[in-house]
């Protein structure tokens, strides 16, 4: 195997048939299965349209009213927060669990 890094950038190469194609389409296959989805640091910017693609398609998967988000990120629940804004919009209808700092969220799950 030979690892690979998909950075956040509009430019990935995700082709019909392509390998980073079918790993979005397990991921995405993968969603269902989840009880918990933990963003640490992760801001989701605009350039990264395949990873908000992603988790959108929890929307459209099934009803998970079950499914636990959790945010670490000292920018989430910010007055005019743009980061609080996109995740709110990714996953509309979810409750979201925030935490400022990886030592806060330590706490609660330690």
């Amino acid at each position: 195997l030979k690892p690979q890094i998909v950075p956040p950038v509009s430019n990935k190469m995700i082709h019909k048939n392509s390998f980073l194609k079918n790993q979005w389409l397990i991921a995405r296959e993968k969603l269902l299965n989840v009880n918990e989805l933990i963003f640490i640091g992760y801001s989701f910017p605009p350039t990264d349209y395949y990873t908000e693609w992603l988790f959108r398609q929890l929307n459209f998967i099934e009803e998970r009213p079950d499914l636990k988000i959790t945010v670490v990120n000292p920018e989430y629940g910010k007055r005019g927060s743009v980061i609080t804004k996109r995740y709110k919009s990714i996953f509309k209808g979810y409750d979201i669990h925030s935490y400022k700092t990886l030592k806060e969220y330590s706490k609660i799950i330690f």
